[in-house]
């Protein structure tokens, strides 16, 4: 098996230099957070091609099972007409990913056993940018956290009847992704509590020791929120998903520490099978 020339010459710690020295030149040229960590991101990805580019075929067998089971957009011709791995990430769309690196993980970790060299390089070019990423998303939701309520307001005055509503996780930001923050949101509020997503606006996650989410919600959905969060499908949801308080400006405040823990699981199950609500879950905001 041929040898990336680039990653034999480079030791981890050397490689950890190269990359540094990219980033700290996106550091001083980018003013804007959003605009670095793409840049960083960019820098992440331009080295992987680098590291991985002899390993097209263990990495293009990842990707077409990522195409069978629904994980990506492309097709498996798509995949299996690439020509090198630069044209394979770009039908898979991974050069826009800039904040979901499951696909990129789970390639890197796919690699042969005689390719652990360049695994090693990979996973420290990985667990940069990761690093970047948490800093990013606890530099940019504190920031915009200090101003939030002004902020809100002012959007409430140019939005049609939205309520600042906020959702508190049991967990530390750092341990979210944005998309897992995505995809929680997504789960309770589109799924459990039946918001359209078109009349929910996302605008920050606040960090802490717990992580609270703030949204914007039309007043005609966020209205019915306080019967539906009585709901035991609602309360399971919370339950599971360590959801610690749910407030919703003018129609509903619930702080789960008080109620939950003497709600037995048994309990809710019972009610999801004879419909009885957890009326006492709820308290209306004055």
């Amino acid at each position: 098996m041929a040898v990336n020339p680039d990653v034999s010459a480079l030791s981890l710690e050397s490689c950890k230099m190269d990359i540094v020295s990219c980033d700290v030149n996106v550091f001083e040229s980018q003013k804007h957070p959003a605009e670095a960590i793409r840049s960083l991101y960019f820098n992440a990805y331009n080295h992987l091609i680098r590291i991985l580019s002899n390993h097209r075929s263990a990495i293009k067998s990842v990707a077409l099972g990522a195409v069978r089971t629904k994980q990506v957009s492309a097709t498996e011709v798509e995949v299996k007409e690439a020509c090198d791995l630069r044209a394979l990430f770009e039908c898979l769309e991974v050069d826009k990913k800039w904040n979901d690196l499951e696909f990129l993980s789970t390639a890197v970790m796919s690699l042969p056993m005689e390719a652990s060299k360049e695994k090693g390089v990979a996973q420290v070019v990985l667990g940069q940018y990761k690093s970047y990423l948490t800093h990013y998303m606890k530099a940019v939701t504190i920031k915009e956290g200090k101003s939030a309520l002004s902020f809100l307001q002012r959007k409430r005055g140019r939005e049609e009847r939205m309520v600042v509503s906020e959702i508190t996780i049991d967990k530390e930001i750092d341990e979210y992704t944005c998309r897992d923050l995505l995809d929680l949101w997504k789960l309770f509020l589109i799924e459990t509590l039946e918001i359209p997503e078109d009349r929910i606006e996302y605008r920050l996650a606040r960090a802490g020791n717990s992580t609270t989410l703030v949204v914007m919600i039309t007043l005609t959905y966020a209205e019915g929120i306080k019967k539906k969060l009585s709901k035991p499908a609602a309360v399971w949801v919370m339950k599971e998903l360590g959801i610690l308080r749910v407030y919703v400006a003018g129609v509903v405040s619930v702080d789960l520490r008080e109620v939950l823990p003497n709600v037995p699981i048994a309990s809710i199950r019972e009610g999801l099978k004879s419909g009885v609500d957890f009326v006492s879950i709820t308290k209306v905001c004055l």
